[in-house]
């Protein structure tokens, strides 16, 4: 793919999509994903495996994270993966900024 934030882009775009397949049709998540990124035949292994990674996230952290309301998916991508991981990585920034939010250190 290109940079982190086309990678976090992406991610912001297709998990919307996902979550409906997955909530919505009971799909599983990594076929899913698959599905949402096959019109992006550009993305790397590795860029794939970062948007199943924060998919995943916010599947598992949905129940916490629907009730608040957030109307920006990079709102939701950035809460449940800073509720997933230990420390804040490259693609939170991404969502931060996108979202409009101070940058995290």
């Amino acid at each position: 793919m290109k940079s982190l934030p086309a990678v976090a882009n992406l991610t912001a775009s297709v998990a919307p999509a996902v979550l409906r397949a997955v909530f919505d049709s009971g799909a599983w998540l990594e076929p899913a994903v698959a599905k949402a990124l096959r019109a992006h035949p550009e993305v790397r292994r590795s860029d794939r495996h970062l948007v199943l990674r924060s998919v995943a996230a916010l599947c598992r952290w949905w129940g916490w994270i629907e009730p608040l309301h957030l109307l920006q998916v990079e709102d939701q991508l950035l809460l449940a993966t800073l509720l997933d991981c230990h420390e804040v990585d490259g693609i939170c920034r991404a969502w931060a900024g996108k979202a409009g939010r101070p940058p995290i250190a």
